[in-house]
């Protein structure tokens, strides 16, 4: 993840540094057939450089299609309930092995 001073003219994006900061990064998902998942854990693999990584859980392909994703910083320390939009991305879920219907979640 990386901070752009919107002020600036220069389009200069500097790291977060994860260690620095009392927020912690959380994706809410929304797949093609609806169903929602907030607050999903990512791990973060390089805190100094803003580094973040999703290992999608089985819940989640069992739901095969588009997945929207929205990223977050959360207030982790439950003081206030302050958080920043970071970014959209989506992503594919082509086969989720399941032969059967499933339902909304």
């Amino acid at each position: 993840m990386k901070k752009r001073n919107i002020m600036s003219e220069k389009k200069e994006f500097i790291p977060i540094n994860l260690n620095q900061t009392k927020f912690r990064p959380v994706l809410h998902l929304i797949t093609e057939d609806g169903s929602i998942f907030t607050n999903e854990e990512l791990e973060v693999v390089k805190a100094e450089e803003g580094h973040v990584r999703y290992n999608v859980s089985d819940y989640v392909t069992k739901h095969v299609g588009r997945v929207q994703a929205k990223l977050f910083l959360i207030d982790s320390s439950n003081s206030t309930d302050d958080s920043s939009h970071v970014a959209d991305f989506y992503f594919k879920v082509n086969d989720s092995g399941i032969t059967k219907a499933i339902g909304k979640e």
